[in-house]
């Protein structure tokens, strides 16, 4: 009798893990790890829609290429691009704030679309204009 309630009991407590485990893998955070579009109703949400948003990391060499060539954009436009170093904890945690989580650097957030890599000017410049008119 003894032996059937332990297998009971932990038959029930199989049950309730498996039921926390799958609680934390519908958690709202999206990786970006391919260039994609995130979608419309989530990414409004996580208040993205209307960002600019470059993650990059200290000691990313494509990073260090691809900030300067933004910057410059960032001021032909007038617009207002947030620049997060997600190797720095206060960095990472506003990245965090926003529900999504990254694979690589450099990774650009230009409203709900994401792109991967450093890009040429114009390439960036193609971006930015996108977004610009589907705001």
């Amino acid at each position: 009798m003894e032996t059937r309630n332990l297998i009971m009991f932990s038959m029930i407590l199989l049950v309730l893990l498996a039921g926390c485990s799958q609680g934390e893998e519908t958690a709202s955070t999206i990786t970006l790890d391919s260039e994609t579009s995130i979608p419309a109703e989530s990414c409004k949400e996580r208040g993205l829609s209307n960002k600019i948003i470059m993650l990059e990391s200290e000691h990313c060499g494509h990073c260090k290429m691809a900030e300067p060539i933004l910057k410059e954009i960032e001021q032909e436009k007038g617009l207002d691009f947030e620049f997060l170093d997600v190797s720095k904890e206060d960095d990472r945690a506003v990245m965090e704030s926003y529900g999504v989580s990254i694979m690589y650097t450099p990774t650009l957030l230009a409203g709900c679309s994401v792109y991967i890599g450093s890009k040429t000017k114009e390439e960036y410049q193609e971006i930015i204009n996108t977004f610009i008119e589907a705001r």
